[in-house]
């Protein structure tokens, strides 16, 4: 599970956790056998790849409503490639950080997610140069699918700060837009009685305002 208690009230989120198709595959990318792994999980658990150091492709599908989704990928390890449908959207390096992939204007119906997670030694990365780091792999941690409106809160920085006349307070608010066009919104915060309004201007690109 993501969480043991409800994060928020305005998105649906469905967890993707549960049985999914995993391929092991070859340096040339071939098939070499077939797993059902349940997510999350490193694939070192599983009977015959306690030392396997490689790729493999996951998969399972998905069911949507019309409109916009975030996936959020909370570790792969220890890297990862994401496809949906079969068209590549992501790319993350790092097991052990978190990272989200929007999906603008999705389509009803069933749909295919596909990662690729790699914990091969590489010259890409220090972890991966060839030591005694034991780098699992797979899909580590919980991935979560959420329904976004066309604009949503990425996150909300409070830092508090003590003045000669008391508390303050610094603010920063991060918004997406998810539309083809410019969007302003207003974001409102209420501390201790006062309320602050924000105007944020919002571009086609995702970017933090």
């Amino acid at each position: 599970m993501i969480r043991m208690f409800t994060t928020n009230i305005v998105r649906e989120q469905t967890e993707l956790g549960g049985s999914w198709k995993m391929l092991q595959l070859s340096e040339k990318d071939e098939v070499v056998k077939e797993y059902t792994a349940v997510i999350p999980s490193c694939w070192e658990s599983m009977r015959g790849l306690e030392n396997f150091r490689g790729h493999c492709k996951y998969s399972r599908s998905v069911q949507t409503t019309a409109g916009n989704y975030r996936l959020v990928f909370n570790g792969v390890s220890h890297t990862a490639n994401v496809y949906f449908d079969g068209q590549h959207i992501g790319y993350h390096y790092g097991a052990y950080t978190p990272f989200d992939i929007v999906l603008p204007n999705v389509s009803e119906g069933e749909h295919i997610l596909e990662v690729i997670a790699d914990n091969r030694f590489s010259e890409g990365s220090t972890l991966h140069v060839p030591n005694d780091y034991r780098s699992w792999g797979g899909i580590t941690r919980p991935v979560v699918l959420e329904k976004i409106a066309d604009a949503f809160i990425r996150y909300v920085h409070i830092t508090p700060k003590q003045t000669d006349t008391g508390w303050d307070a610094d603010i920063e608010i991060a918004v997406n837009n998810v539309s083809a066009k410019d969007n302003t919104f207003t974001a409102k915060a209420t501390i201790e009685g006062q309320t602050v309004d924000a105007k944020l201007l919002g571009s086609d690109e995702y970017a933090d305002v």
